[in-house]
C-alpha cells in the first residue's frame, strides 16, 4: 500500500508529468539538459527528479560529476500503464530563450564581477550574466579573484570591460554602486534597469569580500530570480 501511495503522489504535479513525457520522447538526459528544457534551477528540478525516482519511474546513472536520468526498465504493469496514459497527454514544453542580465559598477573589478560569477554558476542554461564598468579598471581586484577561485566559480571570461563594449540586448541591468547609478541611470540596451547597491570592499580585508558575496547570495539572487521570472 505504501509503495502504491508513493507512486500516486509522485504524479500529482504537472511539471513531473512533463518530465516523464520529455524522457519518454528524448530518452536518457543529463540534469543540465532537463534544467535548460524546463527553465528551472537545479535545486528545484532535483526535488522533482527525486520524487519520480522514489515513485519508481526513474533511474539515475552517474558519470563523473554529472547525473543522467531515464525511465526505469522494466516497469511493473501499473507503472507501464501509467506511462502509456501519459504518452497520450498533450503536455507542451515551450522552448525558452536564456535570460540575460548585466551588472554594472564603476570599475568592474569587484562587485559586478562577483555578481556575474555568482549568477552564472547558479543559473547555468537559464540566465546568462554579464558585467561592465562605467570606468573599468585594468584588472580584477586580487581579493575578488581569490574568493571566486576558492568558491570554484572563477573563469577566464571574468575581466573588467567598458559598458560600451557590449552589443547584446539584456532583459535586465542592475547597477551595484551609486556612482554607476548616476552615470548609467538607464542602460540603453536593457529592457529594465534596477539599482541595488552593495558596499565596496575593494580597499578592505578579505573577510569583507566574503561578506559582500554572502549578501549577494542573500539579496541579489532573489531579485534576479523575481525580475526574470525564474522558478
Amino acid at each position: 500500500m505504501q509503495d502504491f501511495l508513493q507512486t500516486i503522489s509522485s504524479l500529482n504535479d504537472e511539471t513531473r508529468i512533463k518530465i516523464l513525457k520529455y524522457l519518454q520522447t528524448n530518452g536518457e538526459c543529463c540534469v543540465c539538459e532537463l534544467q535548460e528544457a524546463f527553465c528551472m534551477i537545479q535545486s528545484r528540478l532535483s526535488r522533482h527528479l527525486k520524487i519520480l525516482k522514489d515513485g519508481g519511474f526513474l533511474k539515475v546513472r552517474k558519470d563523473g560529476k554529472w547525473s543522467y536520468y531515464s525511465l526505469r526498465s522494466p516497469l511493473d504493469e501499473f507503472r507501464t500503464a501509467t506511462l502509456k496514459e501519459i504518452s497520450y497527454l498533450e503536455c507542451e514544453i515551450l522552448p525558452h530563450s536564456i535570460k540575460k542580465v548585466l551588472f554594472v559598477c564603476t570599475h568592474n573589478s569587484c562587485r559586478s564581477i562577483m555578481a556575474e560569477a555568482l549568477i552564472n554558476a547558479q543559473f547555468s542554461g537559464i540566465i546568462k550574466a554579464y558585467s561592465a564598468g562605467s570606468n573599468p579598471s585594468n584588472e580584477i581586484n586580487p581579493n575578488a579573484k581569490k574568493l571566486l577561485i576558492q568558491k570554484g566559480i572563477f573563469t577566464n571570461k571574468l575581466y573588467p570591460k567598458p559598458l560600451n563594449s557590449l552589443c547584446e540586448s539584456f532583459d535586465l541591468a542592475i547597477t551595484l554602486c551609486d556612482d554607476a547609478k548616476k552615470s548609467c541611470p538607464v542602460v540603453k540596451n536593457a529592457a529594465k534597469t534596477l539599482h541595488l547597491a552593495f558596499d565596496d570592499p575593494s580597499d578592505k580585508e578579505f573577510s569583507e569580500f566574503e561578506k559582500t558575496l554572502n549578501l549577494m547570495q542573500e539579496k541579489l539572487v532573489k531579485v534576479v530570480k523575481d525580475e526574470l521570472n525564474v522558478v
